[in-house]
């Protein structure tokens, strides 16, 4: 064997060894870009399904009723304690319903002075006639 076929059998597989390491290096690029794909679309139905932002906006109506009402508080505490600090004699109280409840007359009809009329012991049903009428309905039945 002489040099020049030792050095081209000798370069010939270190040729064929970076052919093959480009092929290699070409399968795992689109390997890795192919991952970062199905991730990326993973990530979107993800976040799509649970809706961060429908979370995020009932976050910030929470936060801002939260901050409205402290702030509607420290205004009342502050009306309430200028108000307790006054010192005014009570006024008194008048009621408009008595002052026009004695001038106020009510109508009456004929039928409520019939009503009126009428004896007090005299009874709506008699009991001998209701006791006869129930003793006949439960005869009925039981015949």
């Amino acid at each position: 064997m002489t040099k020049k076929q030792f050095a081209a059998k000798r370069t010939l597989p270190a040729a064929r060894r970076a052919v093959g390491q480009a092929r290699w290096r070409w399968l795992l690029s689109i390997g890795v870009l192919a991952a970062a794909f199905f991730c990326a679309i993973f990530l979107v139905s993800y976040v799509s399904k649970h809706a961060p932002s429908s979370r995020l906006s009932t976050y910030v109506s929470r936060m801002t009723t939260w901050i409205a009402e402290r702030r509607h508080r420290s205004t009342n505490t502050a009306k309430s304690a200028s108000i307790a600090n006054k010192e005014e004699a009570e006024q008194p109280i008048h009621f408009e319903f008595y002052n026009t409840l004695p001038a106020m007359q009510v109508k009456t009809t004929v039928v409520a002075t019939e009503a009126a009329a009428a004896p007090a012991s005299a009874s709506i049903v008699n009991a001998g006639e209701l006791e006869k009428e129930l003793a006949s309905h439960i005869k009925k039945k039981r015949k």
